[in-house]
């Protein structure tokens, strides 16, 4: 392949015609004879195809594995509630949303699209749902999504964990997501069940001990 060779297979490659070539380099015979509208064929041609191949490169480095993660991660680091979405999302761990009406969620954060600037909604898988006490804050759970996805077979079809087979429902759980404005999110933390049922254990515990009455908590002075 010769010189005019290479510049003709790079221009085809980056989809430039003879004509749009003619538009953008108006080659003469005096000017190709002294090698100046080559030198600027070939680096025209060669920036466009360049950017092109970096471009395509960059895409698919970032959809694959956690390169799109970690680029997402980069871009609201200044942003905690959406870095903590976007990390878990990435991990699946359940995280806990209070609303400004008091409602909550437990649930799995579907991955927010940061790629066009900031969240403006949150979807995410429910696994609890209710809302806190006015005066305790204290969460009550009057929906329990995590029993009925058992008992349909979701966790058992999608995750490989043991349990009841699929029932002839046609639900996945995509079919429960729920969309949130960020606006209404009053706060946002990771979930722990263990951690959670320990913790209630041990109100329970307290609330017997003391017939519903918390002691009042003094410091000590030194």
């Amino acid at each position: 392949m010769g010189f005019v060779g290479l510049i003709d297979f790079l221009a085809q490659l980056a989809g430039i015609n003879k004509d749009n070539a003619k538009m953008l380099i108006p080659l003469s015979a005096d000017s190709v004879a002294t090698g100046k509208s080559l030198k600027i064929a070939m680096w025209i041609v060669g920036t466009v195809v360049l950017a092109t191949v970096c471009g395509l490169l960059n895409k698919v480095w970032y959809a694959c594995g956690d390169h799109k993660f970690k680029a997402l991660a980069k871009a609201a680091k200044n942003h905690p509630l959406e870095t903590l979405a976007i990390e878990a999302s990435a991990t699946l761990a359940p995280v806990i949303f209070t609303l400004k009406s008091k409602k909550f969620y437990v649930g799995w954060v579907i991955r927010p699209p940061l790629e066009h600037g900031k969240i403006e909604h949150m979807a995410f898988i429910p696994l609890l749902s209710g809302y806190r006490d006015k005066d305790t804050l204290k969460i009550v759970v009057t929906t329990n999504y995590d029993t009925h996805y058992e008992s349909i077979g979701l966790f058992s079809d999608v995750l490989g964990v043991e349990g009841p087979p699929k029932t002839d429902s046609k639900l996945t759980f995509n079919d429960f997501r729920v969309v949130c404005p960020v606006s209404e999110i009053e706060n946002l933390s990771f979930f722990d069940f263990q951690t959670y049922n320990q913790f209630k254990l041990l109100e329970e515990k307290e609330e017997k001990r003391w017939g519903g009455i918390r002691p009042r908590i003094t410091k000590t002075k030194v």
